[in-house]
């Protein structure tokens, strides 16, 4: 994002504070302390953490999303728990429960970045990858990392060069950082990101962890939500009060089993058999 378009975004954040504040409206002494902090600097607060999030590459929540306000507090105090020292914080379990959604929800708060991770967070898409499919990642990284080239002009050439600019990068110009591994297949392409930095990733397996270094933490992701989650879920998808939903609702949650909080191939699956019962 370019200084022009920071300004106008600033603009306009403060022209949104300012009209939803009415000179006759009376605010309490906490809420003036949270417009002043909006305003301090010229930089608002929300504003702040979407740029964040969206350089970092965070994605955002799906349509059709539900909270699992307990887990994403585990992985919250995991992450506080590695204290700025280098460490890895896993999120395991079974494909289609929901690990990326729950990994992009739990850095979606302003106190923990800030406390820390001050110098951001930087999300890659991992998945299964061969040799140059990891390479391709890691300069991906290194540029995004490196945009204004201060470090290098040029592309790391193999994948022990790319895990040498990432560490430099990273201490040098990202100390306080976060960086999140989506969908980690194997332990040696985990060995090209240990850098000594902080690392949050989700995997289906837990045992990725065991040749890397420094401490590590790990929260299980149980693979159904339960009933009561899985009507929430279906009442967002079909737009429909959840205690409007008809009797067949819930024999289509029991007979699934299984639902991910954002799989929109299930969700469509579950409204077919609602139209088709």
């Amino acid at each position: 994002m370019d200084a022009n378009s920071n300004c106008l975004l600033q603009h306009k954040a403060e022209e949104e504070v300012r009209n939803e504040v009415k000179p006759s409206e009376s605010i309490n002494r906490k809420e003036q302390l949270y417009l002043a902090a909006l305003l301090q600097d010229g930089i608002p607060v929300v504003s702040s953490l979407q740029t964040i999030l969206c350089e970092g590459g965070v994605p955002q929540r799906p349509v059709v999303f539900v909270t699992r306000k307990k887990l994403v507090n585990t992985i919250q105090q995991k992450l506080f728990k590695l204290n700025g020292e280098p460490g890895w914080v896993t999120i395991y379990g079974m494909a289609g429960c929901g690990k990326s959604v729950l990994a992009a929800e739990a850095v979606r708060d302003h106190s923990l970045l800030e406390g820390c991770f001050p110098s951001g967070v930087h999300w890659v898409s991992v998945g299964k990858q061969d040799k140059s499919g990891l390479l391709m990642k890691l300069q991906n990284l290194c540029a995004r990392l490196d945009q204004d080239e201060s470090f290098s002009q040029r592309l790391p050439l193999n994948i022990e060069e790319a895990k040498d600019r990432l560490r430099v990068l990273i201490l040098r110009k990202y100390p306080r950082s976060l960086l999140i591994l989506d969908d980690i297949w194997d332990p040696w392409v985990l060995k090209a990101f240990d850098n000594q930095c902080q690392i949050l990733l989700t995997t289906r397996d837990k045992s990725v962890t065991d040749s890397v270094m420094g401490p590590k933490y790990v929260v299980s992701v149980e693979s159904g939500l339960g009933k009561e989650k899985g009507l929430e879920i279906l009442s967002l998808f079909v737009n429909v009060k959840k205690a409007d939903l008809p009797e067949q609702a819930h024999s289509i949650i029991k007979e699934c089993k299984v639902v991910e909080c954002c799989h929109r191939g299930i969700l469509t699956d579950l409204l077919h058999k609602w139209n088709q019962s």
